[in-house]
Formats: C-alpha cells, structure tokens, sequence
C-alpha cells in the first residue's frame, strides 16, 4: 500500500514540476524568438547577416588592407574583429509604438537569457546599452546592443553572435582614444 501511494505522490510531485516548468519556459523567450516576432513587423526593420557573408566579407577587407597601405590601423583592427562574429541580426524602429527597448525589458528576454550589462551610456539624445552572455577565457561571447535615440524616436536593437577576444576590443579602443586625441 504504501508503494502504490509513493508511486502516486511522485507522479503527483513529477506532473506539478512539469507544469511549473513549462510556464518558465514559456516567459523565459530567448533573444532569437524576439527577434523572430518583431522582424516581419512593418514598423520594424530587419537585417540579417549570415556567417557565410560575413566570412566573406571578413576576406575580401583582410584582401583590401593587404594592398592598401593607407588603411588607418584602427580600422585593419576592426576588419579582424569581424573574423571573430559568427552572424549578425539588427532591428531598427522609428516608432514610439514599438521600442524595442521597452519590449525587451517587458519580455525580460535579456534576463531570461541569462545577458549581464556590459556598459551603458546614456546621453542627453541617445542611451546605449550593451549586454552579453559573459567573459570566460579573455573572451567575451554574444553581444546584444541597445541604443536609443530620444531625438527622432528611434530605437536600434543589434544581437551579434560570436566569440570575441578581450585583447582585440582593448587594442580597437586604445587606437580609438589615440586617433581622437591626434585630431583635436
């Protein structure tokens, strides 16, 4: 008797974590499932760059720097970051109606997905937020860019997928900071 009621308390327990579980996973969407609402909305925008063109396009700049020696070395540095993303989705909204910024906070995707705030500016005009799935290995993996410019209503949402290493974002900033101090 008592083996037949345990039984029937562990498919009790089993089915009520089932559900539990389900309406978790439910809330907990991903950022490609909001990418996948918004990007057919005719207020939205919708760029989508696969790994096959940015592997191309990440060898025909590499080709580019080969023969142009002119090339500024900030830009050579951001031409091999791109070796580093593996695909690339943007939204642009110009409407009040959908702020991708409020969508997302609403949904709690960034949340659900597990992003941590990387940096955030805010601006008179504009905020920009940067997420990402975390730092292992002095490499950073998965960004997610928010920016919102508060003068023409519009608000960008950038995912970008990849693998990028710390030392190369540092080296991108550090001649960032060096060329805006020659030009002043």
């Amino acid at each position: 008797m008592k083996t037949k009621n345990n039984r029937n308390m562990k498919k009790i327990v089993i089915s009520a974590l089932c559900i539990v579980l389900s309406v978790f996973a439910v809330k907990a969407q991903k950022i490609e499932n909001f990418f996948e609402k918004y990007k057919s909305n005719k207020e939205v925008e919708y760029i989508h760059i696969a790994p096959e063109l940015l592997k191309i396009t990440s060898k025909l700049a590499a080709l580019a720097v080969f023969f142009d020696e002119d090339i500024p070395e900030e830009d050579k540095e951001v031409i091999h970051l791109l070796d580093d993303i593996e695909e690339f989705e943007c939204m642009i909204s110009h409407n009040k109606k959908v702020n991708l910024q409020k969508e997302l906070k609403k949904h709690k995707i960034l949340k659900s997905g597990k992003y941590k705030l990387l940096s955030e500016v805010s601006q008179k005009d504009q905020n920009v937020s940067i997420y990402t799935q975390g730092a292992k290995d002095n490499t950073i993996h998965n960004f997610v860019v928010v920016l919102e410019d508060k003068d023409d209503d519009a608000t960008i949402l950038a995912n970008i997928k990849g693998e990028v290493k710390l030392k190369r974002i540092m080296k991108i900033i550090a001649l960032s900071r060096k060329k805006a101090k020659n030009d002043a």
